[in-house]
């Protein structure tokens, strides 16, 4: 590529001081602004919490480009929260974004006043400066990728350049999605250059590599596991760079409604500032008749503005017409407003027009600043509201931004199988929420009732760029799904329950027109806490603090060590709450890691990313002793209940403590299992070896209505080992009649008639197992049929030289 310069010699000196005063009072304007956006922080909940989820995919290299940033801060002594240094690393991106592109259009023609009016009205154009100060990957995203079209534009060497600028835009990519737009770019650039089109390998080869790099970065980042890719769609992962539904060509399916709403993001983005002065300079241009003779050859620069721009406006038409980083379409813009506006005099037309631009820009109020944030505001009221141990009961779950500045005392309300996945603070249902209201009353603590805003569009999208204050941006409930009619009656359904137990007085106020509701306990009011609480008083902060330490476990969730967390300095403040120790106690009694963490099978619960246990960890006996005697402390007669002691019954057995094994599995059998604890119980009982009392289960089991095949194989194992057969092969057959796809069954039951020396009844039974047809458990079943059927014809063939085989 070989772009113009203007002819003469530049005189940058005015220009290149005016450029640094106007960035100066960008920075100083920009820091004003901060915190900025307090209710978009799920990239430093990533970083801090160790939350993350398929949405990361979409900018792979963020969240490990802000591990280092905290490590780095980590060896000047910083140890606070990340919000701040992150929007300031994101501000000093801004800076050299404006610089290099400045620099860039002052190389290519010449002029420093036309390339610091154009980069200071990219600067104060609503999108960069909102997306600059957000604690998000835009500010890196734009950095990377307007280096990669100056790197292109200001020429070289072909091969260093390509390879410099498909590098950059790797870094793009790995920073936003988005950034593969560049790939575009790279080919109008190679289609401009005079070298044919190796240039092109260079560039893609680049750009994939350094794509490759960022994924593998985020990979070993997160410690993602193979089994994680095995439940992982290719919608999932990539899904999210939609973000909000219906603002993708795949969810809305309207063309139309996706080309207005990308016109509105770009008006929004720049429409008062840089691409009305764009307008203007081309308007004069086009009447003054001074670019017709260049618009028929158009500068290598301007074709790849106008390529950056058509690439990422295509991008987001297909894919999030919505989303914030829409203005990296105008990234290039000033060098294409370089080109239009240095010849003649057109260019003192230019620039005071563009800076009239900018300093409206300037003047425009950002939605999200620290006096405007939701979030932030009603968490500055919440915190001048609520003193010490005082609890605020939220009908569904706080955001986790309510948690991240301050730390709150929330009592979530609904249903703990939708909330429990990710909720941290203590859930309850309506029903069961009076008694610990009333208890913490009693200790003198204050309780408050969010009763929200029943007015408030509970459809809108939290972050709504208008700064309008949703009752979503706080707290959301999750069971009443989208329907805003269902979600209200779940808040009035609280507050009713609320009503009828205490004297509730409303009427206070935060900023934002939110309301919430004081407590008090009516008169002759039950004052003594719950039978099953009772004995926790005796519990010790020594032996929570245990308990805490075993759920930071390697094989504990991550929400249950953050809830772990969050409850011990709950603790700190209260260390006489009843209920919240139960919370701590429960939450060890379902995740501390008794045999090994998380169950393999059950892989739903473990967090995006996070390895499968290996093995059982080498934790103390002791410990583990105290751990359970804790939670014993709250066991109930209930199946639940049981079903846990029998997973401490398997950890024994894997401990060689097969006493205290027995004991405990007659304990819950004592309290009632479940069907599936049942089983458990049975299978542990069979690894000691006692199928006798293995045997008893195995009966009551198939003689129940809810029997399973595998129950009869399973029983048909222990009666052979009793001496039963007979027996066993009845049960099998069984078996087989029930579920003919189980090769379970075939396995035992050509095993069985092996044994025997049925070896022609055995064949029969290994080739009818051999010929079923989408057979559970079918790859390691499958193999050992064809094992034991290659087995049995071997002896088959041998037994004429003994006398023949059985019948």
């Amino acid at each position: 590529m070989h772009s113009e310069r203007a002819a003469g010699p530049a005189k940058p000196l005015g220009g290149r001081l005016f450029f640094l005063a106007g960035l100066a009072a960008w920075v100083g304007l920009s820091l004003k602004q901060l915190p900025y956006c307090y209710h978009d922080i799920h990239y430093l909940l990533s970083l801090e919490w160790g939350f993350w989820g398929p949405s990361e995919w979409v900018h792979p290299l963020f969240v490990p480009v802000l591990g280092l940033y905290r490590a780095l801060l980590g060896w000047f002594g910083f140890t606070g929260r990340m919000f701040l240094p992150v929007e300031l690393m994101n501000v000093g991106a801004g800076v050299l974004t404006l610089g290099l592109l400045f620099h860039a259009v002052e190389r290519l023609w010449g002029s420093s006043w036309v390339a610091a009016a154009g980069a200071l009205l990219l600067g104060f154009s609503h999108g960069f400066w909102e997306a600059t100060l957000r604690s998000d990957p835009y500010a890196l995203a734009g950095l990377s990728s307007a280096a990669a079209v100056a790197v292109l534009a200001l020429g070289g060497p072909a091969r260093r350049r390509f390879g410099l600028a498909g590098l950059a835009a790797g870094l793009a990519a790995g920073f936003h999605a988005a950034g593969l737009s560049l790939a575009l770019v790279g080919m109008v650039a190679a289609w401009r250059e005079r070298g044919g089109w190796k240039p092109l390998g260079w560039f893609l080869g680049a750009m994939a590599l350094a794509v490759a790099l960022c994924l593998g970065v985020f990979v070993a980042y997160h410690g993602v596991a193979p089994e994680y890719f095995e439940r992982l769609s290719a919608a999932e992962a990539f899904g999210k760079i939609e973000q909000m539904p219906g603002t993708s060509i795949y969810t809305s399916r309207d063309p139309v409604k996706q080309a207005k709403d990308l016109l509105n993001s770009l008006l929004l983005a720049g429409g008062t500032t840089i691409l009305a002065a764009t307008a203007l300079l081309l308007v004069l241009a086009l009447a003054a008749r001074v670019f017709s003779k260049r618009a028929a050859e158009p500068d290598d620069a301007a074709w790849l503005a106008c390529a950056n721009f058509a690439a990422y406006s295509l991008f987001f038409l297909i894919n999030n017409s919505q989303n914030g980083f829409v203005y990296a379409s105008l990234l290039a813009l000033p060098l294409l407003l370089g080109r239009w506006a240095t010849p003649g005099l057109l260019r003192w037309v230019f620039v005071p027009a563009a800076c009239a631009a900018a300093a409206l820009g300037s003047m425009v109020e950002l939605p999200a600043r620290p006096q405007k944030d939701p979030m932030r505001v009603e968490t500055r009221f919440l915190d001048g509201l609520l003193g010490r141990g005082d609890v605020m009961v939220v009908p569904g779950c706080p955001f986790p931004e309510t948690l991240y500045e301050r730390r709150f005392d929330f009592l979530a309300v609904g249903d703990p199988g939708a909330l429990g996945t990710v909720c941290v603070a203590p859930i309850h249902q309506a029903d069961t929420l009076v008694e610990r209201i009333a208890e913490t009353l009693r200790q003198g603590r204050r309780v408050y009732f969010a009763a929200g805003d029943l007015g408030a569009d509970f459809n809108s999208a939290a972050g709504d760029v208008s700064g309008a204050q949703k009752l979503r941006q706080v707290f959301w409930t999750a069971a009443s799904g989208d329907d805003a009619s269902l979600r209200v009656e779940a808040i009035l359904s609280v507050r009713r329950k609320l009503d009828a137990s205490f004297r509730v007085h409303c009427g206070i106020r935060s900023p934002q027109g939110w309301e919430y509701c004081g407590l008090r306990a009516k008169p002759g009011a039950k004052t003594r806490p719950g039978k099953r609480v009772q004995p926790l008083a005796a519990v010790g902060l020594e032996d929570l603090e245990m308990l805490s330490k075993a759920l930071a476990g390697e094989g504990v969730s991550i929400r249950a060590r953050t809830a772990a967390k969050y409850l011990m300095d709950w603790l700190s403040e209260s260390p006489d709450d009843l209920y919240a120790k139960r919370d701590l106690i429960e939450l060890a009694a379902e995740e501390v890691d008794l045999r090994g963490g998380v169950e393999p099978g059950d892989a739903g619960r473990v967090p995006a990313g996070q390895r499968l246990p290996q093995g059982p960890p080498g934790r103390s006996a002791s410990g583990l002793d105290r751990v359970l005697a804790l939670v014993d402390a709250l066991a109930e007669k209930r199946p639940s209940d049981a079903d846990k002691l029998v997973g401490r019954a398997e950890f024994y057995v894997e401990s060689g403590r097969k006493e205290d094994a027995i004991k405990t599995l007659k304990r819950a059998q004592a309290l009632g299992l479940s069907p599936s604890g049942l089983r458990r119980a049975a299978w542990c009982y069979q690894s000691m070896d006692d199928c006798a009392s293995a045997l008893a289960i195995w009966k009551k089991l198939v003689a129940g209505r809810r029997s399973a095949a595998k129950d009869l194989s399973d029983k048909a194992v222990c009666e052979y080992r009793q001496g039963n057969a007979e027996v066993a092969v009845l049960d099998l057959k069984a078996a087989l009649a029930m579920e003919p796809a189980g090769l379970e069954a075939y396995v035992s039951l050509a095993a069985l008639y092996s044994m025997q020396g049925s070896y022609r009844l055995s064949l029969d039974v290994y080739e009818k197992g051999l010929a079923v047809k989408d057979a559970k458990g079918a790859a390691s079943l499958r193999e050992q049929l064809l094992e034991g059927r290659d087995l049995v014809r071997k002896r088959l063939s041998e037994a004429p030289r003994a006398g023949g085989p059985k019948p």
